[in-house]
């Protein structure tokens, strides 16, 4: 008899402890700061919004049910599933994921809670005959080295191998198109019909098919050297193909863009590459090469194909210079469209011949016994950073191909915030950390909301920018000011939204979402009806006279709005003028009831809500007009 009060106490004390709890924690989203790094440990992925919870047994069937009501409430969660065999709940959740699940953690009535991680097969690994001689993505410890001491490129083909609608153009000395481990990836002009002698596509080169050779301008881009042969292989050799070795992108596309020989290559000659680059679309330009001098023309080239969204990996230096007191061109130009590349080893270090600088090179790569494609089907293995920089041309390659929405700066800053630090790059480069493939992509996107308000209201959380890491979903509610009431979202609403309030938003990608608000409107009041008779012509009529009056406190009504309601249709019988308080229903049944109902309608045409009156069927004869 004493056990209801007992458990009524008990959950109004819990759900004070859980709002106490929350308060803190669920009033806005966190802002991400900008290019902090993740932890070194590789985070477990699980699926979006759905979490596993166990509650711990209580002796009272009525209070643990109480309790669990409260917490659902409380934290927002939706029950999906519940595992009779191990008692265990399956929830969907409607905020940020991760603090649910520690506040709930937290809460003494849950035993535990956990994401609803995926489990997988061994970790993708491809059957390229020298897979396993390419440190730098995936590292055993061959040869002594540091095992780990990769891009973790392995655990990134779990999500993603990369799309063949995305191109690179490697910038280079051109690329043996006929490598039996490249050409299948090869970029092909749609515009070109190959060797007929004709410039098809009108663009000043005849057979550009593969891109073009600025050097003898010729669109044979076929490489002399073996240089860009080596670049290509490592962001895009074609992967799991059975023979040599796999890009970080195994399906991406590679542009051939000659502009260096034996001898170097022009400005000029590398502007007309960037330019044809941009003209088709590309919007990742690699380039293993560079010099102790500065060219505007370059620069310039380099920051129109910004306005393109073109992002650019340039290698620096092999020769240990501090990059602050003697910059390396195009890698320490100042424009923002650059990732700058230094160097790693197989034993996770800065190599000593690599060029470094506190401001001007942004990240490290692997590029010291780097083995990939070069001339004439054959492999070899290179060092420089002319290696480093291709491995992080394949790392934007396969983020642009696991979101093609990612911008050129969203990309730079996946990659530059999610690097493994390692010791000897601290306090030399940018980041102090070297390229991670797996966290890149678990990073996906730094997340941005730009919410917003209209007049009349307010959001929680409130209006403004908010950027935050691993966010599968986000409850935004609509907060109207007195006199207000809430319209619709407008902006990044998914489909059939709009007025829903709160709005569950999926956070993959930037989303502006305003708020609306309308006066709020007010029944008219005193609504009423009679029912007379004109025996003013030659046969009776029945009519309802109605009569209402307006509410004082709504201040933009335009006019009223009357219904006639059968069963659960409205049919619309006038518009009135806000002036007139009175209509005339006429000719009605005289045995017939009639149900009415009224609106206020303001400049907007938003209806207030509506007043009702039934005439019932008379009794007797009405009276008279």
């Amino acid at each position: 008899m004493f056990r209801k009060p007992f458990s009524l106490l008990v959950v109004i004390c819990v759900g004070l402890l859980l709002v106490g709890m929350t308060l803190s924690g669920r009033s806005q989203i966190i802002r991400r700061p900008s290019r902090q790094p993740l932890s070194n440990e590789k985070r477990p992925r699980s699926v979006p919004n759905k979490i596993l919870v166990k509650y711990k047994n209580l002796s009272d069937v009525h209070t643990q049910e109480s309790i669990k009501t409260s917490i659902e409430s409380t934290f927002m969660i939706q029950e999906i599933q519940k595992f009779t065999l191990i008692d265990v709940y399956v929830y969907r959740t409607f905020w940020d994921k991760e603090k649910t699940l520690v506040e709930l953690n937290a809460n003494p009535f849950v035993e535990y809670a956990e994401p609803d991680y995926y489990r997988y097969r061994k970790t993708t690994l491809p059957n390229d005959a020298r897979f396993f001689e390419q440190w730098g993505l995936h590292n055993t410890g061959l040869a002594n080295g540091t095992p780990d001491a990769d891009i973790d490129a392995p655990e990134a083909w779990d999500l993603s191998t990369g799309s063949s609608d995305i191109v690179v153009a490697v910038l280079d000395s051109g690329v043996d198109y006929n490598h039996e481990d490249l050409n299948a990836n090869m970029w092909r002009n749609p515009g070109e019909i190959p060797g007929n002698g004709i410039d098809d596509d009108g663009n000043g080169y005849v057979d550009d098919y593969y891109g073009i050779d600025a050097t003898n301008n010729s669109g044979d881009p076929m490489d002399d050297d073996g240089h860009g042969t080596h670049a290509s292989g490592s962001i895009a050799a074609v992967g799991n193909n059975g023979i040599g070795v796999t890009g970080i992108c195994w399906n991406c596309k590679i542009m051939a863009l000659r502009f260096l020989s034996s001898d170097g290559g022009s400005i000029s000659d590398e502007v007309e590459c960037i330019q044809y680059a941009v003209n088709h679309g590309v919007k990742i330009i690699s380039g293993s090469f560079g010099e102790y001098f500065f060219s505007q023309s370059e620069k310039n080239a380099i920051d129109a194909a910004r306005n393109s969204g073109v992002l650019f990996m340039f290698a620096t230096g092999n020769d240990g210079e501090n990059n602050e007191t003697r910059p390396h061109y195009p890698s320490s130009n100042d424009s923002e469209n650059i990732i700058a590349v230094g160097v790693s080893d197989r034993f996770d270090q800065l190599v000593s011949w690599s060029d470094y600088g506190i401001t001007t090179v942004d990240i490290a790569a692997p590029g010291d016994e780097i083995l990939s494609t070069v001339l004439d089907n054959a492999y070899q293995v290179e060092s420089g950073a002319s290696m480093a920089t291709p491995h992080v041309a394949g790392v934007a390659a396969l983020l642009k191909s696991y979101n093609p929405s990612l911008t050129w700066l969203d990309i730079k800053n996946l990659i530059l915030d999610n690097g493994d630090k390692i010791p000897t790059a601290e306090g030399k480069i940018v980041t102090g950390s070297r390229i991670n493939a797996y966290k890149a992509l678990l990073g996906e996107i730094g997340i941005v909301l730009n919410l917003q308000a209209g007049a009349g209201g307010t959001t929680s959380p409130p209006p403004g920018i908010y950027n935050q890491e691993e966010t599968d979903s986000v409850t935004i509610l609509a907060i109207p000011n007195p006199d207000f009431q809430f319209s619709d979202w407008t902006g990044s609403v998914p489909s059939g939204q709009a007025t829903n309030n709160p709005l569950i938003l999926q956070m993959d990608s930037l989303k502006t979402i305003k708020a609306n608000f309308k006066s709020l409107l007010y029944a008219p009041l005193q609504f009423e009806g009679v029912r007379v008779e004109n025996r003013s012509l030659s046969q009776r009529e029945s009519i309802i006279v109605l009569n209402w009056q307006a509410h004082p406190d709504n201040s933009d009504i335009d006019h009223y709005r009357l219904y006639e309601i059968s069963g659960s249709s409205w049919y619309k019988l006038a518009e009135i003028n806000a002036s007139v308080f009175t209509y005339k229903h006429r000719s009605v049944e005289l045995n017939k009831s009639y149900s009415y109902a009224l609106v206020a309608v303001n400049s907007a045409d938003n209806e207030s809500s509506p007043a009702y009156y039934i005439v019932n069927e008379p009794q007797t004869c009405c009276p008279t007009l």
